[in-house]
């Protein structure tokens, strides 16, 4: 991809992402928003893509995008669908909503304008080479030091004990 296509793919990518963002955040119905988080996340996964890391771009899918989001809409249908809306103090809303925006964008500006980001199309800069995926399934599910099949089994035990939480939640209303 020449580096102009490449510039305007990544500023699109992120318009999109930005606008999606901030309808799911804004918007008042809840399934909605769990659609817009959807999109929010398939956009993570294109600026994976567009970095070459392969890898994470299926793990975002598959887990945040085919995992996540499908567990809040099954929340969202196992509990209560005539949820009142919130009672709106609007005044100290928008000032603490204010205050974070701006410290956002001052945390954002300040790493923009004091870090040098190099933009290049080189595959042999050490940052933008992928690993192995046999070294990533070694990591992942080996014994040894610095390896996470413990902490993988104890994740899959907390889900679990999530999934039977909100079955007994749901089957007790």
């Amino acid at each position: 991809m020449s580096s102009i296509v490449s510039f305007m793919v990544f500023v699109l990518l992120g318009v999109i992402s930005i606008i999606l963002s901030m309808l799911a955040v804004l918007s008042r119905n809840l399934f909605r928003s769990i659609t817009y988080l959807f999109l929010v996340l398939l956009c993570t996964a294109g600026f994976y893509l567009f970095l070459n890391y392969h890898f994470l771009a299926a793990i975002q899918i598959s887990v945040y995008v085919g995992g996540v989001v499908i567990l809040f809409i099954f929340a969202v249908f196992l509990t209560d669908s005539n949820v009142k809306a919130f009672k709106r103090n609007r005044s100290i809303k928008c000032i603490i909503a204010t205050v974070i925006t701006l410290s956002g964008v001052l945390v954002t500006s300040f790493a923009l304008l004091n870090h040098q980001f190099i933009y290049t199309n080189n595959c042999m800069i050490e940052g933008d080479m992928e690993i192995d995926m046999k070294l990533i399934g070694k990591y992942l599910i080996g014994v040894e030091k610095y390896q996470y099949f413990l902490p993988f089994e104890v994740l899959s035990l907390l889900l679990f004990v999530c999934i039977i939480g909100g079955i007994l939640i749901a089957k007790s209303e």
